[in-house]
């Protein structure tokens, strides 16, 4: 009937395919061939006949054993290895795995009906809502749900489901939370016998043919979204449990045993994932979804260090190898030993590596100080301080701090601060550290204090920056949290800007001292004339008391600033533009034609000009 082929190809939805998943799924849900309250839904010819006993629970085992019985034959005729794939849950899955799942849904109705007698009422009320329809013959519902076998997994998903309901009930939180425990212990109790079954049958339903080559992709239906997987129900009751058990009540046995529950949900949803995962390595995708593992990863376990459950946190992270929540831990819980250990445990998975890099981001530079330092006590991660310190030059100061190589750390922190554009605080960091490793070295005291001038120098041009309003800031898109590095140029015109509303004389006199920062001659001339320019828009000279025109000029930021220049021991040619400029540019407007503004700008170049010239 299915004859060779002569080469292996990968035929999707295959004949032979095909009829083997239909053959299985009609075993799995047959009618019990000895009940005769099924008569009438019986087929003639269409009955396997794969139990003959009256008993849910002897029908199920039989319909196991009759599985098992089923694909021995088919290996022993040697059709499994002609398997390739079919379509199921609508994504293409090796043949193989679909009858595996065939096996664990059977696994999980007899673990199912094991947790009847001692959960009837949550059970049986869950089966009524997954039938649906009123049993007919002296059926009972639990004889039409543990029937069809394929669609035990809706039951999980009604248990979730009827527990959402429950939450926005009237009922008390404490009852709430006992039934959600009850749910909990049915779900993780089925759940775990159908992973155990898949672990210990993994090489019997591993795709091994030469036709399913290439077909690796398995979505376990516990991990599968939609409503073919519990995907979407067990991240329902993870978070149910967590919100509205664990969290919502203040009995101490309760609470744990619903953590426990919510550490077990978590490692199945984890489970689930690292195995699709792990069946996609090598292909496109499998960057991309693995991003995206990461971060759900750390989405899942992360409630437990909000809630300060370190221990099972702990136990997931190293499972699933989340080192930074392993990281947070140690940091949260001020534990280096713990933090040393797991130094050794990951070492081959780049464990300090990371360790590093999150101390980087994180800006804790001061850990990171104090994990050197343990390393150099110990030879044992002298390595992956080697190669940390190649990928990330930036940081090779620190193994000439710990050398005490002061003069050459202070020069490369030097030129890191010279590089640095991205964050401000970072580059005051590494000026003031690139002065006190200089203060610290044993360079000839005449070279150290010329290094320390030029770093005050540049200490002095953050502080400019620093002292920026953060009005000013905003209303220009910066955030002043994590400000750039802005130039000498840009600062100038953030303090002259007509947003910094409040500026006074001596936010235009720093303005004036941010040139000295600026080395083209043409471009400091401009902005100087547009700082004088500025100054002069910032009053009105139009609609002034012509009874007092000296104290009104006195009163011009304008004139308040040549009077702050000169009093600062500026010579007399920088107190003020030449005159003939500020009457004639085109910055100022019509208002260089204004009589009014002519005459109060001449009367006041001639009063500061006696000011300057008068001998004391």
């Amino acid at each position: 009937m299915f004859p060779p082929e002569e080469e292996p190809i990968i035929d999707i939805d295959a004949v032979l395919d095909t009829i083997v998943v239909k053959v299985s799924q009609d075993l799995v849900n047959d009618i019990p061939a000895g009940d005769p309250r099924w008569i009438e839904m019986r087929v003639p010819g269409a009955t396997i006949k794969s139990s003959s006993s009256l008993h849910i629970f002897h029908q199920l085992e039989d319909k196991l054993k009759a599985l098992e019985l089923f694909l021995s034959f088919l290996k022993e005729l040697k059709l499994w290895n002609r398997f390739s794939a079919v379509t199921s849950r609508g994504v293409v899955m090796a043949t193989s795995y679909v009858l595996g799942e065939h096996a664990e849904k059977l696994v999980a109705a007899i673990a199912l009906k094991t947790l009847q007698a001692n959960h009837s009422a949550l059970i049986d009320m869950a089966m009524q809502c997954v039938v649906g329809e009123r049993p007919l013959g002296g059926l009972t519902y639990q004889d039409l749900f543990f029937r069809e076998v394929t669609r035990v997994h809706q039951i999980i998903q009604v248990l979730s489901k009827k527990s959402e309901g429950l939450v926005h009930s009237d009922r008390r939180p404490q009852e709430v939370a006992h039934v959600i425990a009850e749910t909990n212990t049915v779900i993780l109790a089925v759940l775990e016998e159908v992973i155990q079954f898949r672990q210990k049958k993994a090489d019997v339903f591993s795709p091994n043919s030469p036709c399913s080559a290439g077909i690796n992709e398995y979505l376990p239906w516990t991990a599968a979204p939609g409503k073919g997987g519990l995907r979407d129900a067990l991240s329902l009751q993870r978070n149910l449990t967590l919100k509205y058990g664990a969290r919502s009540t203040g009995d101490t046995t309760l609470k744990n045993q619903l953590y426990d529950q919510l550490l077990h949900l978590m490692d199945i949803i984890l489970d689930g994932r690292k195995s699709y995962l792990e069946s996609i390595r090598g292909t496109e995708k499998f960057d991309i979804l693995f991003q995206q593992y990461e971060t759900e990863r750390h989405a899942i376990i992360e409630p437990f260090l909000e809630d300060e459950e370190f221990e099972r946190a702990a136990i997931l992270a190293e499972k699933y190898c989340d080192f930074q929540i392993l990281i947070q831990i140690c940091e949260l819980t001020d534990n280096n030993e713990r933090l040393n250990q797991y130094m050794e445990k990951f070492s081959e998975q780049d464990f300090s590596q990371f360790l590093f890099s999150w101390y980087i981001q994180e800006q804790k530079q001061g850990r990171l100080l104090e994990k050197f330092r343990d390393i150099q006590k110990s030879r044992a991660h002298q390595q992956a301080l080697a190669q940390f310190l190649v990928d990330h030059p930036s940081l090779s100061w620190l193994q000439n701090i710990f050398t005490g190589d002061y003069k050459q750390a202070s020069c490369i922190l030097r030129g890191l601060a010279e590089e640095e554009t991205e964050l401000l605080q970072r580059k005051k960091s590494m000026i003031s550290l690139a002065k006190l490793a200089m203060m610290a070295s044993d360079e000839q005291p005449d070279k150290v204090e010329e290094v320390v001038s030029t770093l005050n120098t540049n200490l002095d041009l953050v502080s400019y920056q620093e002292e920026l309003p953060e009005i000013v800031l905003s209303s220009y898109g910066y955030d002043a949290e994590r400000l750039r590095v802005l130039t000498p140029t840009e600062l100038v015109k953030l303090y002259i800007c007509d947003e910094n509303s409040t500026a006074t004389e001596y936010d235009f006199k720093k303005a004036l001292d941010l040139l000295s920062y600026i080395e083209d001659e043409f471009e400091r001339d401009e902005l100087r004339h547009k700082i004088w320019c500025q100054a002069v828009l910032r009053d009105n000279w139009t609609d002034t008391d012509p009874n007092s025109p000296l104290e009104v000029i006195q009163g011009m930021t304008f004139f308040r600033l040549a009077d702050l220049m000169a009093i600062m021991g500026s010579s007399p040619d920088e107190v003020l533009p030449p005159l003939e400029r500020m009457l004639e540019t085109q910055e100022l407007g019509n208002l260089k034609d204004n009589s009014n503004f002519q005459f109060l700008l001449k009367m006041g170049y001639e009063h500061m000009h006696r000011i300057l010239h008068t001998d004391p």
